[in-house]
């Protein structure tokens, strides 16, 4: 009978259950079976006949086709906001100037003269390194003159801006001062993005958990550039600071944005997961497609052999660009129990997707067969069903 189960982070799946022992279920959906194992699942009831599918059944996932020579990583598009006017931060209408001891503004004031004539090349980082040197006691102001330029609404787009933002929001972060985090955070959730990328700069210097957990939080970043930024960042304060688990940190943020998916999904993979299965096996079938995408593709990094079953499940998908990417990546593995499922998709009547399984195909059985299917069939028959039959039943995992 069907039944909805419910796992322990809160995602919901509907099914018939097909096999139970002491330790798991096997649960026929949609798009196959799936083995989960009890010690993951809060709850089954019965669903009665007639009722809807809940909104937590897997969607499509979309996913760029494999080329005659499939990508190494997942194609990410980068999605961009209609032309309008740049958003600015607002802060008050009237930026306090600090208490802040004389001889300090003095040379601060004397050094950003210079770079306002353009005396000498004083930009960058030879200009950060000149803040720097006069030490945390000038973090206040450095916060007031990002303050009060932003509120001016100088544009660094629009030539040399009056003030240097970059490089003061660069001090601030070098000097690590955490009188300065709050406009960095500030920064880092703008809707602009050159302020974004200032903080992104900047934020890694903070080890505090408020920043890390901002840090995290900003893997949500559309623009392509900036989250690869921002996941190296993460990646290295998650070794350079122990005493806080980054990695934990990440993994309860996994499941809570699509968004976000991908880039927590890469800095696992380069950090390393204890229990790599039961993390993102749970996401395989989440009704968010970035997250199930995120999901598979961790899997098939940290646990190919483990990933296969779910990607041999996902070349049933009704979804095109999902039987896509599952082709590409077990012919990348040459995953030799996926022959049987892969010949019957040369059928398909998306070419692209006969054309990802042909290619599969040839990778790993290693041979030259033209994109025929009833070429395919006859080799299966003669050569392929005595080699390769008994790895061809995703029931026997």
């Amino acid at each position: 009978e069907e039944c909805e189960v419910t796992f322990t982070n809160g995602n919901v799946v509907r099914g018939t259950i097909l096999e139970t022992d002491t330790s798991r279920i096997v649960l026929l959906v949609p798009h196959g079976k799936i083995k989960i194992r009890k010690e993951d699942i809060r709850d089954i009831r019965t669903v009665e006949a007639g009722m809807p599918t809940p909104e937590e059944v897997p969607t499509p996932v979309t996913v760029t086709p494999p080329s005659r020579v499939p990508p190494e990583t997942p194609e990410r598009v980068e999605r961009t906001t209609a032309p309008g006017p740049k958003p600015t931060i607002a802060p008050p209408s009237t930026t306090p100037l600090p208490a802040v001891d004389e001889t300090i503004k003095t040379r601060v004031d004397d050094i950003l003269q210079r770079y306002r004539k353009q005396d000498f090349p004083l930009t960058g980082k030879p200009l950060i390194d000149r803040l720097v040197k006069i030490g945390k006691e000038a973090v206040p102001y450095y916060v007031f003159l990002v303050e009060k330029g932003l509120e001016q609404k100088h544009d660094a787009a629009e030539g040399k801006p009056e003030t240097p933002f970059h490089e003061l929001v660069g001090a601030i972060g070098a000097i690590k001062d955490e009188r300065g985090l709050p406009l960095v955070i500030t920064l880092m959730k703008s809707e602009n993005v050159v302020h974004r990328r200032w903080a992104a700069n900047a934020l890694p210097s903070f080890r505090t958990p408020k920043a890390i957990v901002t840090l995290v939080e900003a893997l949500e970043e559309l623009d392509t550039h900036l989250k690869e930024s921002l996941v190296k960042a993460v990646v290295t304060v998650a070794r350079e600071t122990p005493d806080i688990d980054v990695r934990r940190m990440l993994a309860d943020n996994f499941g809570k944005s699509g968004k976000s998916a991908i880039g927590i999904a890469l800095c696992l993979i380069d950090l390393g997961v204890d229990d790599t299965v039961r993390l993102f096996e749970p996401y395989t079938y989440h009704h968010d497609e970035d997250i199930r995408t995120a999901a598979l593709y961790a899997l098939t990094k940290l646990s190919p052999k483990e990933a296969a079953r779910f990607l041999r499940l996902a070349l049933q998908d009704q979804s095109s660009s999902v039987r896509k990417m599952a082709c590409s990546f077990l012919g990348l593995q040459k995953e030799l129990r996926a022959v049987k499922d892969l010949i019957a998709l040369l059928e398909d009547p998306d070419v692209a997707i006969a054309e990802s399984a042909h290619w599969a195909l040839k990778e790993i059985t290693g041979e030259a067969l033209m994109n025929d299917l009833a070429l395919w069939k006859t080799w299966w028959e003669e050569v392929g069903k005595k080699k390769y039959a008994e790895e061809s039943s995703v029931e026997g995992e």
